[in-house]
């Protein structure tokens, strides 16, 4: 479903191999957070999307790795614990490439809904950009969606 509706906007993405149960596991556990439906099928399906150009390329949606790297690595950022909100509410799984990140709002260690927050990193802000994953790649990936 999720590479056939990412190729419906663009056919530059290179799909990665599907995250393992025990990666998917690993990053649940690692980040103490129960992944909603949606994205959890997305990784089970390619764990990451790629954007590829003759000259470039950049991660669309990260892998399971990156999302538990990065989300742990803002979690522990000293600066960021000392100027802005705190971040144990967001899972965050993308980025807008310019240091704004995408995610999901977590209460009680689960994403209670599928909408989609954007982080924006001058200003602190958290705003909310789509009701659902589907609507955040259709719109991201197809330009409706801006920051």
């Amino acid at each position: 479903m999720w590479v056939e509706t990412i190729n419906k906007v663009s056919s530059n993405y290179v799909f990665q191999d599907p995250a393992s149960e025990e990666l998917i596991s690993s990053l649940e556990g690692n980040l103490n957070v129960q992944l909603p439906c949606e994205l959890k099928k997305l990784l089970c399906e390619t764990d990451g999307v790629i954007e590829k150009h003759d000259f470039a390329q950049w991660s669309v949606i990260w892998s399971s790795k990156v999302i538990i790297e990065e989300n742990l690595q803002i979690g522990n950022n000293q600066i960021l614990k000392e100027n802005d909100l705190p971040f144990e509410n967001l899972l965050f799984f993308a980025d807008a490439g310019n240091g704004d990140l995408f995610g999901y709002l977590i209460i009680d260690k689960s994403v209670q809904k599928d909408a989609i927050y954007v982080w924006n990193h001058e200003d602190d802000s958290r705003n909310r950009v789509a009701s659902s994953l589907k609507e955040f790649i259709e719109g991201w990936l197809g330009g409706s969606i801006s920051i």
